[in-house]
């Protein structure tokens, strides 16, 4: 009984391991995809480098319009999703962002930095 019962707990456990998915991954095939709709589009005409239908949309951004509102307040996740959102919209070289991880990370070290500075500065008060 208790073997079938650790069976059964390390399949459930298996199976939902291998369904974790590398979101990379995912987005790469969505942006093939992209890339095979657009083909014959001529990129040039899009003088911001950014398109908004051809991006993998992690969130809505047409309601981040510069106008505060009670639906576009933007916090740490928020704004990385918006990035994320703005770096898939690359349709040419006119605009070149770094990935979403990298800018993630960078902001991750600046926030730490600060917050180390506050610490020994108030420390040394």
């Amino acid at each position: 009984m208790k073997a079938s019962i650790l069976l059964t707990v390390i399949l459930f456990v298996s199976v939902a391991v291998y369904a974790q998915d590398n979101p990379h991954n995912n987005s790469n095939v969505f942006q093939n995809n992209m890339n095979v709709i657009y083909q014959n589009v001529n990129r040039s005409f899009v003088t911001t480098g950014l398109l908004l239908d051809y991006g993998l949309l992690v969130t809505d951004v047409v309601k981040f319009n510069g106008t505060l509102q009670s639906n576009n307040y933007v916090n740490r996740s928020v704004w990385s999703a918006l990035y994320a959102s703005i770096y898939y919209m690359q349709f040419n070289s006119n605009i070149v962002l770094q990935t979403p991880a990298t800018v993630n990370s960078q902001v991750t070290n600046f926030l730490v930095a600060r917050r180390i500075g506050k610490i020994w500065h108030g420390a040394h008060r």
